[in-house]
């Protein structure tokens, strides 16, 4: 699933893990949407990222209603 990159700064690379994080207004400390989520492409203005597929309709229904931000994890 391709995501926005908006302002976001995080120094990814192809192969990192990602959590995804809804952002609304109305849950000012975020929801885990997807654990470990593999970045796949990085564009200028896109991260591409494989997520299962059981978190596809949660996952594309926040960006419908918010923001979906990433949290990279070390390693």
């Amino acid at each position: 699933m391709a995501l926005d990159r908006g302002s976001d700064s995080l120094p990814l690379s192809v192969g990192d893990r990602v959590d995804l994080i809804a952002v609304d207004d109305y849950s000012p400390d975020g929801r885990l949407l997807v654990t470990e989520a593999r970045v796949l492409d990085i564009e200028k203005d896109a991260v591409t990222v494989a997520v299962p597929v059981e978190g596809v309709a949660e996952l594309t229904a926040t960006r419908r209603w918010g923001d979906v931000a990433l949290a990279l994890l070390p390693g």
